[in-house]
């Protein structure tokens, strides 16, 4: 997709353009989500919205991104026996006692960012 000195930037960049998006997204749906617009409610056209958004820009990304051919570097099993290296590869990670602090902080760590979407939602339900 990219080269590996620039992996970084790219990534640094969608994430950004996600973050932005996401700013953007709340500040436009929050204040049509409670009025009516052409007889429908306020979420539902949002909900249109955002869903015709995402059609089309998937539709670009179909069109733009070249994916690299997959080469297999093991190529030792196909089919359930890849499945099967690979699940015993990812338990092979458990036994590190870091993996599992590490795990442990993710998702204690990820609480708060899964609650504050729904921050908007208080708000409007406390009529603040």
């Amino acid at each position: 997709m990219t080269v590996e000195h620039r992996r970084g930037k790219i990534f640094g960049r969608l994430q950004a353009a996600y973050l932005v998006g996401m700013s953007i997204v709340s500040l436009t749906v929050v204040p049509i989500a409670s009025k009516t617009i052409l007889g429908f409610n306020g979420w539902r056209v949002a909900f249109v919205i955002i869903g015709i958004i995402s059609i089309f820009l998937s539709s670009i990304v179909l069109c733009l991104l070249q994916e690299p051919p997959h080469v297999d570097s093991r190529g030792r099993h196909k089919g359930l026996g890849v499945v099967w290296d690979e699940i015993v590869h990812l338990f092979s990670f458990l036994k590190l006692p870091t993996f599992g602090l590490m795990i442990m902080q993710g998702i204690f760590g990820t609480i708060p960012w899964n609650v504050i979407p729904f921050m908007i939602l208080y708000f409007q339900l406390s009529g603040l």
